[in-house]
């Protein structure tokens, strides 16, 4: 099953942020394309958990279901800019560049988890669709 079809995450998004993302692919590997799946199925629990705790009384297969409508917002790209970050963050540890990751998984982790459920199919995040979590508060 893929996940979070409706967001395309390819290596040149990686590379315009890493240029030189195509130096950390390994022998045999043509592209980053089974990291940014795994990354994206890690986005995707992360989104799950959330509308599991918004909607209790939903089956298994119907939260599932309300699962393949989530969008990215289109002007801003939240969930693909936190995708790109994640996926880089998982390259860079893959390839002992540890420091690196760190920088790229706090940067992902300090974006606020923003999507719409896409109920009615017009690709338009009405009120009742949108969602957002993890936003950041300051108080004293």
């Amino acid at each position: 099953m893929a996940h979070l079809q409706s967001i395309s995450v390819t290596d040149t998004d990686l590379q315009a942020v890493r240029p030189d993302i195509p130096r950390y692919l390994f022998e045999g590997q043509a592209d980053h394309s089974v990291t940014i799946d795994r990354v994206k199925r890690q986005v995707y629990r992360e989104i799950k958990v959330e509308e599991r705790a918004l909607h209790p009384e939903l089956t298994d297969a119907e939260l599932n279901e309300r699962l393949t409508a989530v969008k990215d917002y289109p002007e801003e790209t939240p969930l693909k800019d936190r995708i790109v970050k994640l996926t880089l963050a998982e390259i860079m540890k893959a390839n002992s560049r540890l420091d690196e990751a760190e920088m790229y998984q706090k940067d992902a982790e300090s974006m606020p988890l923003e999507y719409f459920v896409d109920l009615d199919a017009d690709s338009d995040a009405d009120p009742g669709e949108a969602r957002q979590t993890g936003t950041v508060t300051f108080s004293r």
